[in-house]
């Protein structure tokens, strides 16, 4: 039996309903699951489709093999599976070697499929097919990708022969994930990402619930805004703005610098200035009569404290503290990029 299943914007691509926990048990199956990118958003949204109220990756034994091309899988999201007591993970890596090459070089694992295997006979009891990563973009809430996939229910011996000899084909193309495995990928990520800045537009944009929930949020200040003497206002999209759990009007937040005074500081909803709509906010930040700091071409780290009060550090672009702040998001967080070519990096871990 086919089902076809079709994602747009408005109804994103689902997979749910697939999986029957009272026709299988956790210890005849395995989930076998092959996508070219993954990122954490994509992760906790298959999750809940394929077992709402549970976690199938945890109920489950799964076995997956994950691209890493161009740098677009989020290391945490390897490190989400790694940590699963009932998971293996493989990375596709051309030549079977994790090095600059591997992010850019062929072959490139280019499918996306979930699989349902009987442990007893090796048979499919489904399989789904189909365009979708396992990404925000493609399936999760702020999805923005046109998707289709096919879903199969117990398809023909012969099917399933063929699906093993391409699974075991395309996992010998890989290799075995460890914690050392992923701190290399991140690493060479972090190069390949900021030797190449506009593959930062390509990433899969980050979910509101985790800027909510992040510690540190950093951002390049670039030339920032406000009286010549002192340029102390920065400007940022409204997806960054949830790190400060505004709602859409202006509010203050409390802000330190270093271990000087807290002072409230206003946070500017712009989005009828002059006229238009647009999903900008404006931050201004301690200026130099409250002890701030030169900030213009800068690095900006908010720390949350407690509700409403952060604490904030000022670093060179290319100090080791910043490229420290780089190599956090990078591995635990997420790093984008504000605004398209011209835009800044940001990130929050």
């Amino acid at each position: 039996m086919a089902m076809l299943r079709c994602g747009t914007p408005a109804a994103p691509y689902s997979v749910q309903g697939f999986l029957d926990p009272a026709q299988h048990t956790t210890e005849n199956s395995v989930l076998r699951i092959a996508c070219a990118y993954l990122s954490q958003t994509g992760l906790d949204t298959i999750a809940s489709q394929l077992l709402p109220g549970g976690n199938a990756f945890q109920d489950y034994r799964s076995e997956w093999v994950i691209g890493i091309d161009h740098g677009l899988s989020e290391p945490r999201a390897l490190t989400t599976i790694l940590n699963w007591q009932r998971a293996t993970l493989r990375l596709f890596c051309p030549g079977r070697r994790l090095n600059a090459n591997a992010l850019k070089g062929k072959p490139r694992l280019h499918a996306k499929v979930v699989a349902l295997i009987r442990h007893d006979d090796g048979r499919i009891s489904w399989m789904v097919p189909g365009s979708a990563n396992i990404t925000g973009a493609a399936m999760g809430p702020g999805a923005q990708n046109f998707e289709m996939g096919v879903g199969y229910s117990d398809p023909i011996e012969a099917d399933s022969q063929l699906f093993h000899r391409w699974w075991r084909e395309v996992a010998r193309a890989g290799i075995n994930a460890t914690g050392e495995i992923i701190s290399r990928y991140a690493s060479l990520r972090q190069h390949y990402l900021t030797a190449v800045p506009d593959r930062l537009d390509d990433l899969d944009p980050p979910a509101h619930v985790d800027i909510r929930n992040a510690q540190h949020l950093w951002i390049e200040a670039g030339a920032m805004s406000g009286p010549p003497e002192h340029r102390h206002q920065v400007e940022f999209a409204e997806d960054l703005a949830a790190f400060f759990r505004a709602p859409r009007r202006n509010m203050q937040i409390n802000l330190r610098y270093g271990p000087g005074e807290e002072f409230p500081r206003p946070l500017t909803f712009r989005g009828t200035a002059r006229g238009q709509f647009v999903e900008i906010w404006r931050l201004g930040l301690l200026t130099p009569t409250m002890g701030g700091p030169a900030y213009v071409g800068r690095v900006v780290r908010f720390s949350r404290l407690n509700a409403n009060h952060y604490a904030m550090e000022v670093m060179d672009r290319g100090s080791a503290v910043a490229q420290r702040w780089l190599r956090d998001a990078n591995r635990m967080g997420y790093v984008g990029r504000t605004g398209g070519a011209s835009g800044r990096r940001f990130g929050f871990y």
